[in-house]
This record gives structure tokens, C-alpha cells and sequence, in this order.
């Protein structure tokens, strides 16, 4: 089997991945590498493996953010301090894994 999908090198802490949702919810929605990998174990898949094929770097980020309507910001969200939080963290991933027969 083989997919495409947004994993996470770490968790979100919970506020920041309740805010996701209006910026985008692949991301607010996605795994940790972990738990993805240890959701295809757990599911008789072997040999589980998860490639980054583009990682979110500080410029794809901020880009990201420039785009966002202040309105659904709240209050409480430093949009600098979230960058720095999610920077390195979303990647776009191939996730490989055999099922034996």
C-alpha cells in the first residue's frame, strides 16, 4: 500500500492544532509520525515507511499566514510565535507499507 499525506515530525500542542482548522485542516488533522506508524502496525501492515517528500520551512509558513483573514486569528495566537512553533514539524509524506499475505 501506498499513500500521500500530511504527517507531523511532533505533536501539536492543543491550542495551536485547534487553530489550524481555518488555515488549513490537513494539517490541524494530521498525525505524528508515531502514531501514524504505529497505527499501520497495529493494522498487520510491515515494513511502515513514512518519506518526507516537502517539509514547511519558515518562508513556506509565513506565506501560508499572509494569506489568512486577521478575523480568524484568535486573540491569544502570536502568528510569529506559532511559525516558530510549526517550522520544521508539517511535512507532505509518502507512507509505504506491505501487508503479508
Amino acid at each position: 500500500m501506498a499513500i500521500s499525506d500530511i504527517v507531523l515530525t511532533r505533536p501539536l500542542r492543543p491550542r495551536l492544532a485547534e487553530i489550524m482548522g481555518p488555515w488549513t485542516g490537513c494539517i490541524a488533522g494530521a498525525l505524528p509520525e508515531a502514531v501514524c506508524r504505529a497505527a499501520f502496525l497495529a493494522a498487520g501492515f510491515q515494513d511502515v515507511d513514512i518519506e518526507p517528500t516537502k517539509v514547511l520551512n519558515r518562508t513556506d509558513l509565513e506565506s501560508m499566514a499572509s494569506q489568512l483573514d486577521p478575523a480568524l486569528i484568535p486573540s491569544d495566537i502570536e502568528v510569529a510565535a506559532a511559525i516558530d512553533e510549526l517550522d520544521g514539524v508539517v511535512t507532505s509524506a509518502f507512507i509505504r507499507a506491505n501487508k503479508p499475505s
